[in-house]
Protein backbone atom coordinates (compact mmCIF):
# COMPACT_ATOMS: atom_id res chain seq x y z
CA UNK A 1 0.00 0.00 0.00
CA UNK A 2 0.96 3.56 -0.56
CA UNK A 3 0.79 4.35 3.14
CA UNK A 4 3.18 1.30 3.88
CA UNK A 5 5.65 2.87 1.00
CA UNK A 6 5.71 6.52 2.51
CA UNK A 7 6.43 4.84 6.01
CA UNK A 8 9.35 3.19 4.99
CA UNK A 9 10.80 5.64 2.59
CA UNK A 10 9.74 8.45 5.22
CA UNK A 11 7.90 10.57 2.29
CA UNK A 12 4.95 12.79 3.59
CA UNK A 13 1.58 11.18 2.21
CA UNK A 14 -1.63 12.88 1.83
CA UNK A 15 -3.69 9.99 1.91
CA UNK A 16 -7.68 9.56 1.10
CA UNK A 17 -10.13 7.09 -0.05
CA UNK A 18 -9.17 4.25 2.81
CA UNK A 19 -11.40 3.90 5.76
CA UNK A 20 -9.29 4.76 9.19
CA UNK A 21 -10.14 1.78 10.80
CA UNK A 22 -7.92 -0.64 8.64
CA UNK A 23 -5.33 1.63 7.90
CA UNK A 24 -5.14 2.34 11.77
CA UNK A 25 -4.53 -1.40 12.73
CA UNK A 26 -2.10 -2.03 10.32
CA UNK A 27 1.17 -0.71 11.77
CA UNK A 28 1.64 0.60 14.72
CA UNK A 29 2.45 4.04 14.21
CA UNK A 30 2.79 6.33 11.39
CA UNK A 31 4.89 9.46 11.15
CA UNK A 32 4.52 10.41 7.64
CA UNK A 33 0.87 9.46 6.79
CA UNK A 34 -1.84 11.47 7.19
CA UNK A 35 -5.13 10.23 6.04
CA UNK A 36 -8.70 12.34 5.69
CA UNK A 37 -11.52 9.96 5.43
CA UNK A 38 -14.33 8.50 7.77
CA UNK A 39 -14.05 5.94 10.46
CA UNK A 40 -15.81 2.35 10.17
CA UNK A 41 -18.15 3.79 13.33
CA UNK A 42 -19.48 6.31 10.77
CA UNK A 43 -20.41 3.68 8.15
CA UNK A 44 -21.99 1.78 10.15
CA UNK A 45 -24.00 4.86 11.47
CA UNK A 46 -24.71 5.63 8.45
CA UNK A 47 -26.20 2.27 7.27
CA UNK A 48 -28.12 2.28 11.17
CA UNK A 49 -29.57 5.73 9.77
CA UNK A 50 -30.89 3.81 6.63
CA UNK A 51 -32.18 0.66 7.90
CA UNK A 52 -34.08 3.17 10.45
CA UNK A 53 -35.40 5.19 7.48
CA UNK A 54 -36.64 1.64 5.93
CA UNK A 55 -38.57 1.07 9.37
CA UNK A 56 -35.71 -1.06 11.11
CA UNK A 57 -34.48 1.79 13.99
CA UNK A 58 -32.68 0.73 16.99
CA UNK A 59 -34.44 -1.57 19.28
CA UNK A 60 -36.36 -3.07 16.74
CA UNK A 61 -35.03 -6.30 16.97
CA UNK A 62 -34.96 -7.01 13.27
CA UNK A 63 -32.86 -9.01 11.80
CA UNK A 64 -29.71 -8.01 9.89
CA UNK A 65 -27.69 -10.38 7.72
CA UNK A 66 -24.44 -9.64 6.63
CA UNK A 67 -22.57 -9.93 3.93
CA UNK A 68 -18.70 -9.54 3.51
CA UNK A 69 -15.77 -11.42 1.72
CA UNK A 70 -12.33 -12.61 4.03
CA UNK A 71 -10.63 -9.74 2.79
CA UNK A 72 -9.04 -7.24 4.91
CA UNK A 73 -11.61 -4.68 3.89
CA UNK A 74 -14.65 -7.25 4.80
CA UNK A 75 -13.11 -8.22 7.71
CA UNK A 76 -12.72 -5.22 9.61
CA UNK A 77 -16.50 -4.31 8.44
CA UNK A 78 -17.59 -7.66 9.58
CA UNK A 79 -15.81 -7.32 13.06
CA UNK A 80 -17.38 -3.98 14.20
CA UNK A 81 -21.43 -4.94 12.61
CA UNK A 82 -20.72 -8.12 14.82
CA UNK A 83 -20.03 -6.30 17.63
CA UNK A 84 -22.06 -3.09 17.15
CA UNK A 85 -25.26 -4.49 15.89
CA UNK A 86 -26.18 -6.57 19.40
CA UNK A 87 -25.35 -3.34 20.92
CA UNK A 88 -28.01 -1.09 18.73
CA UNK A 89 -31.01 -4.20 19.24
CA UNK A 90 -30.93 -6.19 16.37
CA UNK A 91 -30.07 -9.54 15.57
CA UNK A 92 -27.19 -10.12 13.69
CA UNK A 93 -27.25 -13.35 10.85
CA UNK A 94 -23.84 -13.75 10.23
CA UNK A 95 -23.41 -17.09 7.52
CA UNK A 96 -19.94 -16.33 7.34
CA UNK A 97 -17.19 -14.27 5.54
CA UNK A 98 -16.81 -15.87 1.92
CA UNK A 99 -13.92 -16.23 -0.44
CA UNK A 100 -13.69 -12.98 -2.95
CA UNK A 101 -14.73 -14.64 -6.15
CA UNK A 102 -17.47 -17.05 -4.93
CA UNK A 103 -19.69 -17.95 -7.62
CA UNK A 104 -22.06 -19.87 -5.70
CA UNK A 105 -23.71 -18.33 -2.58
CA UNK A 106 -26.74 -21.09 -2.51
CA UNK A 107 -25.59 -21.51 1.54
CA UNK A 108 -25.58 -17.93 2.40
CA UNK A 109 -29.10 -17.50 0.19
CA UNK A 110 -30.29 -20.42 2.10
CA UNK A 111 -29.16 -19.21 6.01
CA UNK A 112 -30.87 -15.76 5.04
CA UNK A 113 -34.01 -17.33 3.51
CA UNK A 114 -34.22 -19.46 6.79
CA UNK A 115 -33.89 -16.53 9.30
CA UNK A 116 -36.44 -14.55 7.79
CA UNK A 117 -33.82 -11.87 7.62
CA UNK A 118 -34.94 -7.71 7.05
CA UNK A 119 -31.93 -5.93 6.12
CA UNK A 120 -28.88 -7.10 4.00
CA UNK A 121 -25.76 -5.24 4.78
CA UNK A 122 -22.31 -5.56 3.44
CA UNK A 123 -19.84 -4.34 1.71
CA UNK A 124 -18.40 -6.30 -1.65
CA UNK A 125 -17.18 -5.75 -4.71
CA UNK A 126 -19.17 -5.71 -8.08
CA UNK A 127 -18.88 -9.01 -9.29
CA UNK A 128 -19.03 -10.92 -5.58
CA UNK A 129 -22.37 -8.26 -4.83
CA UNK A 130 -23.94 -9.27 -7.78
CA UNK A 131 -23.70 -12.98 -7.97
CA UNK A 132 -24.91 -13.18 -4.15
CA UNK A 133 -27.31 -10.74 -4.54
CA UNK A 134 -29.12 -13.04 -7.46
CA UNK A 135 -28.79 -16.24 -5.28
CA UNK A 136 -29.99 -13.82 -2.57
CA UNK A 137 -33.03 -12.76 -4.73
CA UNK A 138 -33.92 -16.13 -6.50
CA UNK A 139 -33.87 -17.92 -2.45
CA UNK A 140 -36.71 -15.39 -2.41
CA UNK A 141 -35.04 -13.78 0.38
CA UNK A 142 -37.42 -10.84 0.68
CA UNK A 143 -36.13 -7.59 3.17
CA UNK A 144 -36.86 -4.08 3.32
CA UNK A 145 -33.68 -3.01 3.27
CA UNK A 146 -30.15 -3.06 1.22
CA UNK A 147 -27.54 -1.36 2.61
CA UNK A 148 -24.24 -1.84 0.54
CA UNK A 149 -21.23 -0.29 0.65
CA UNK A 150 -17.94 -0.38 -2.57
CA UNK A 151 -19.74 -2.27 -5.24
CA UNK A 152 -22.86 0.52 -4.92
CA UNK A 153 -20.83 3.71 -5.10
CA UNK A 154 -20.54 4.32 -8.75
CA UNK A 155 -22.90 4.55 -11.91
CA UNK A 156 -21.43 2.83 -13.93
CA UNK A 157 -21.27 -0.05 -11.38
CA UNK A 158 -25.03 0.08 -10.71
CA UNK A 159 -26.04 0.50 -14.13
CA UNK A 160 -23.78 -3.40 -14.40
CA UNK A 161 -26.57 -4.80 -11.91
CA UNK A 162 -29.19 -3.04 -14.07
CA UNK A 163 -33.01 -3.06 -12.50
CA UNK A 164 -31.71 -5.15 -9.21
CA UNK A 165 -29.74 -1.69 -8.64
CA UNK A 166 -33.24 0.17 -7.97
CA UNK A 167 -33.81 0.56 -4.35
CA UNK A 168 -30.25 -0.30 -2.83
CA UNK A 169 -29.16 2.12 -0.50
CA UNK A 170 -25.20 3.12 0.05
CA UNK A 171 -23.42 5.68 1.88
CA UNK A 172 -22.58 8.97 0.25
CA UNK A 173 -19.41 10.53 0.47
CA UNK A 174 -19.43 13.32 -1.82
CA UNK A 175 -22.83 14.94 -3.71
CA UNK A 176 -22.82 18.30 -6.01
CA UNK A 177 -25.84 19.83 -3.66
CA UNK A 178 -22.99 19.55 -1.05
CA UNK A 179 -22.66 23.09 0.79
CA UNK A 180 -18.94 23.21 0.16
CA UNK A 181 -16.24 25.26 -1.90
CA UNK A 182 -12.80 25.07 -2.05
CA UNK A 183 -10.84 27.50 -0.30
CA UNK A 184 -7.71 27.28 -2.81
CA UNK A 185 -10.06 28.27 -6.40
CA UNK A 186 -13.43 29.18 -4.64
CA UNK A 187 -15.06 26.30 -7.17
CA UNK A 188 -18.23 24.88 -5.42
CA UNK A 189 -19.30 21.57 -5.32
CA UNK A 190 -22.13 22.22 -7.96
CA UNK A 191 -19.90 23.99 -9.89
CA UNK A 192 -16.89 21.40 -10.50
CA UNK A 193 -19.90 18.83 -10.90
CA UNK A 194 -21.37 21.30 -13.66
CA UNK A 195 -17.79 21.03 -15.33
CA UNK A 196 -17.27 17.30 -15.02
CA UNK A 197 -20.62 16.59 -16.56
CA UNK A 198 -19.81 18.87 -19.45
CA UNK A 199 -16.56 16.90 -20.01
CA UNK A 200 -18.26 13.96 -19.79
CA UNK A 201 -21.15 13.35 -21.46
CA UNK A 202 -23.80 15.13 -18.94
CA UNK A 203 -22.63 12.15 -15.99
CA UNK A 204 -22.96 13.06 -12.51
CA UNK A 205 -19.60 13.38 -11.19
CA UNK A 206 -18.39 10.34 -9.28
CA UNK A 207 -17.67 10.51 -5.78
CA UNK A 208 -14.03 9.68 -6.00
CA UNK A 209 -13.10 12.26 -8.03
CA UNK A 210 -14.14 14.75 -5.49
CA UNK A 211 -12.14 13.32 -3.33
CA UNK A 212 -8.64 13.03 -5.37
CA UNK A 213 -9.28 17.03 -6.18
CA UNK A 214 -9.58 16.96 -2.62
CA UNK A 215 -5.90 15.53 -2.00
CA UNK A 216 -4.37 18.24 -4.71
CA UNK A 217 -6.15 20.88 -3.07
CA UNK A 218 -4.28 19.83 0.23
CA UNK A 219 -1.39 19.30 -1.87
CA UNK A 220 -1.11 22.60 -2.73
CA UNK A 221 -1.98 24.32 0.47
CA UNK A 222 0.54 22.51 1.73
CA UNK A 223 3.36 24.19 -0.40
CA UNK A 224 1.83 27.07 -0.10
CA UNK A 225 2.46 26.74 3.63
CA UNK A 226 5.56 24.99 4.01
CA UNK A 227 8.81 27.01 4.83
CA UNK A 228 10.86 24.72 2.41
CA UNK A 229 10.86 21.67 0.26
CA UNK A 230 12.65 19.66 3.34
CA UNK A 231 10.99 16.61 4.36
CA UNK A 232 10.55 17.70 7.92
CA UNK A 233 9.05 20.93 7.38
CA UNK A 234 6.72 19.77 4.59
CA UNK A 235 5.22 17.05 7.08
CA UNK A 236 5.01 20.02 9.44
CA UNK A 237 2.67 22.17 6.86
CA UNK A 238 0.80 18.93 6.16
CA UNK A 239 -0.25 18.78 9.99
CA UNK A 240 -1.13 22.08 10.39
CA UNK A 241 -3.58 21.82 7.33
CA UNK A 242 -6.90 23.69 8.88
CA UNK A 243 -8.97 24.05 5.50
CA UNK A 244 -11.78 23.99 3.22
CA UNK A 245 -11.79 21.82 0.12
CA UNK A 246 -14.65 20.50 -2.02
CA UNK A 247 -15.16 17.86 0.06
CA UNK A 248 -15.72 20.03 3.62
CA UNK A 249 -13.26 21.15 6.20
CA UNK A 250 -9.61 18.95 6.54
CA UNK A 251 -8.00 19.75 9.70
CA UNK A 252 -5.84 16.36 10.88
CA UNK A 253 -7.32 16.64 14.50
CA UNK A 254 -7.57 12.69 15.48
CA UNK A 255 -6.01 9.73 16.37
CA UNK A 256 -6.64 6.36 15.86
CA UNK A 257 -3.76 3.86 17.78
CA UNK A 258 -0.81 5.66 15.22
CA UNK A 259 -2.72 7.29 12.78
CA UNK A 260 -3.48 11.18 12.69
CA UNK A 261 -6.45 11.82 10.81
CA UNK A 262 -9.23 14.25 9.24
CA UNK A 263 -12.82 12.73 9.58
CA UNK A 264 -14.74 13.77 6.59
CA UNK A 265 -18.87 13.86 6.29
CA UNK A 266 -21.01 10.96 5.31
CA UNK A 267 -24.41 10.63 4.62
CA UNK A 268 -27.12 8.05 3.60
CA UNK A 269 -28.30 7.77 -0.21
CA UNK A 270 -30.53 5.06 -2.03
CA UNK A 271 -30.53 4.54 -5.82
CA UNK A 272 -33.85 5.48 -7.54
CA UNK A 273 -35.04 5.42 -10.85
CA UNK A 274 -35.65 9.07 -12.41
CA UNK A 275 -36.53 9.46 -15.76
CA UNK A 276 -35.31 6.05 -16.92
CA UNK A 277 -31.67 6.86 -15.17
CA UNK A 278 -30.37 5.24 -11.93
CA UNK A 279 -29.75 8.39 -9.78
CA UNK A 280 -28.06 8.28 -5.81
CA UNK A 281 -30.89 10.08 -3.92
CA UNK A 282 -29.42 11.75 -0.31
CA UNK A 283 -32.51 10.22 2.01
CA UNK A 284 -30.79 10.60 5.36
CA UNK A 285 -28.65 13.14 6.30
CA UNK A 286 -29.14 12.55 10.51
CA UNK A 287 -24.99 12.48 11.13
CA UNK A 288 -24.14 15.98 9.00
CA UNK A 289 -27.72 17.75 8.87
CA UNK A 290 -26.15 20.35 6.81
CA UNK A 291 -26.29 17.91 4.20
CA UNK A 292 -29.45 18.53 2.02
CA UNK A 293 -31.59 15.90 1.17
CA UNK A 294 -32.39 15.33 -2.24
CA UNK A 295 -35.06 12.89 -2.52
CA UNK A 296 -37.08 11.16 -0.43
CA UNK A 297 -36.72 7.07 0.90
CA UNK A 298 -38.73 5.02 -1.24
CA UNK A 299 -39.79 1.40 0.28
CA UNK A 300 -38.80 -1.58 -2.41
CA UNK A 301 -35.96 -3.29 -3.75
CA UNK A 302 -35.39 -6.06 -6.12
CA UNK A 303 -36.19 -9.12 -3.40
CA UNK A 304 -40.14 -7.90 -2.75
CA UNK A 305 -40.83 -7.15 -6.50
CA UNK A 306 -39.55 -3.74 -6.79
CA UNK A 307 -39.13 -4.27 -10.34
Amino acid sequence: PVTEVAERYEVPCIASQAPIDPVANSRDEYNWTFLSFYTLDDVYESQRALWSVAGCGIGSGAKVGILFANDADGTAWHDLFVKRLPEDGYECIDPGQYPSGTTDFTSLANKFKSENIDIIAGTNIPPDFMNSYNAIISAGVEVKGVTMGKCCLLQSDVEALGDLSDGIMTQVWWAPTNPYSSQLTGISSEEIDKAYRADHDGRVMPQPAAYAYEALELAIHTFNNTRSLDKEDIRTAIKELDVDTIIGHVKYDQKMKGLTFARTVLCGGQWQREDGELVLKIVDNSLHPEIPLTGQYLPGNATNNKN
